[in-house]
């Protein structure tokens, strides 16, 4: 007997399903942001080359780019706190979880686009008065968050869709949302069909809109700097008359 699809079930509760993916793109978020801030530090310690530092920011980002998310959820969640005696909600080990896990991807994003900064512009910095942490801050930095955008702009939307394994952890995002409704309604095909459309729909949307935003805006950047994307001779220049006129 041919399957009786019945979505009219599943439209019903569509706002709930939305819900669910406002908690999704809060999840993420939060990671996405905790985790660059974890990514700039490692990479930080990895291109001062400090050998002891060196070591363990290496360990870290090997760990946690070769071991399943769903693992590294379901540690944090039940292993963290027997180790450590914290008590910690769901939420907040999802997003300790995501946070490293994205961390040491973009921990070799961010040291790719400092390294990719040609060392004569960071010479140049000092040159003219910079101390190291201006020349980084107000020279190299800025070129290399340029460099690492697109890369960046991936790590968000997998990392949107990764958030779908807090669900087993009992997070409400919208994967958790849909497996109640799923059991709720006796429904399953519908409704993780609805939701496995809604999360193409929020990815391939904005995948669409930064591609769009990013063409733009390099294309702009090449308009007003003559074919290069600001190259570092005009910050280097905004920074030495800046520097000129303290003076």
């Amino acid at each position: 007997m041919a399957y009786k699809w019945r979505f009219d079930v599943v439209l019903g509760s569509l706002p709930l399903l939305l819900y669910g993916l406002s908690w999704s793109f809060l999840l993420g978020l939060a990671a996405m942001i905790f985790g660059s801030a974890i990514g700039l530090l490692v990479a930080l310690l990895r291109v001062r080359k400090l050998v002891l530092a060196s070591q363990l920011a290496i360990a870290y980002v090997e760990l946690f780019r070769n071991t399943p998310v769903l693992a590294q959820v379901l540690w944090v969640y039940y292993v963290l706190p027997v180790a450590t005696g914290l008590r910690l909600s769901a939420i907040a080990c999802a997003i300790i979880a995501f946070s490293l896990n994205v961390g040491a991807f973009m921990a070799e994003i961010f040291r790719a686009g400092i390294l990719s900064v040609e060392r004569g512009q960071r010479e140049a910095a000092l040159a003219i008065g910079l101390t190291p942490a201006q020349a980084f801050r107000r020279v190299v930095l800025p070129q290399a968050l340029q460099n690492i955008l697109p890369a960046s702009a991936n790590i968000w939307l997998s990392l949107l869709k990764d958030t779908s394994i807090a669900s087993v952890i009992a997070v409400g995002e919208m994967m958790y949302v849909a497996r109640s409704l799923a059991v709720n309604t006796y429904r399953p095909v519908e409704v993780l069909t609805v939701a496995g459309l809604i999360y193409f729909l929020a990815v391939y949307v904005q995948s669409i809109a930064i591609e769009h935003l990013y063409g733009r805006w390099l294309a702009r950047s090449r308009r007003h700097e003559g074919g290069a994307l600001r190259p570092a001779r005009s910050i280097l220049d905004a920074t030495a008359r800046e520097e000129l006129g303290r003076r």
